[in-house]
């Protein structure tokens, strides 16, 4: 309801009430370092480099024997892409464009959800679900998942920072990914209760009974 309710909210304002404070404050950190740090992080959340990443642990997954979860991952993540181009044309928010905004790209396509932060959510997402179901508690376990968590905020404040989304931009796209990838998760995905051992694939377990 809260991705349904943003997206509605969207397509009737080009800014919610507090977009451009927020959006100032981040860019009120501006420096050269900074900027050259944000446009790495955009490059990094384009399509082709995600979608290699994507690839390389959906594969990942199946030659461990788990092609369940790698064919979700694909299949979830790339589902995310392409609710992010419809919503995109539906919602038909114009990007930033206030005066007072440092705008570093230009970028050509409507500004409702961000692509890059919905595609990163989705695929962040989706990784520390499996890493949490998949993998043993460890110290390397933690650190994936925090990994996991900072990756989708750098990326998001780092395009509030660029000038080309509002924060409720990266809002929206960060309750979709989350809310898109849960969806999967349960409708997808074997209940946790009832996963078969790490490694393990189905027909392993089957020929086990």
């Amino acid at each position: 309801m809260a991705a349904l309710g943003l997206s509605i909210a969207a397509s009737t304002t080009d800014r919610f009430l507090g977009d451009l404070p927020i959006a100032l404050w981040v860019q009120s950190f501006a420096t050269p370092r900074l900027d050259q740090v944000a446009e790495t992080l955009a490059e990094a959340g384009r399509t082709l480099p995600n979608l290699l990443i994507l690839l390389a642990f959906s594969v990942g997954l199946a030659t461990r024997r788990l092609r369940r979860e790698g064919l979700w991952l694909f299949l979830t993540v790339t589902a995310s892409f392409l609710l992010g181009l419809a919503i995109k044309a539906l919602v038909a928010r114009p990007r930033p464009d206030h005066i007072d905004l440092r705008i570093l790209f230009d970028e050509t396509t409507k500004s409702f959800p961000s692509g890059h932060a919905l595609y990163t959510t989705a695929l962040c997402a989706a990784l520390f679900y499996l890493a949490t179901v998949h993998m043993t508690a460890s110290l390397g376990k933690r650190l994936i998942q925090g990994i996991l968590l900072i990756l989708p905020v750098a990326l998001g404040g780092a395009r509030i920072y660029l000038g080309v989304h509002w924060p409720s931009d990266i809002l929206g796209s960060v309750v979709i990914g989350i809310f898109l990838v849960g969806l999967a998760a349960l409708v997808f995905l074997p209940p946790t209760g009832s996963l078969p051992a790490q490694g393990k694939s189905d027909d392993s377990v089957k020929e086990s009974r």
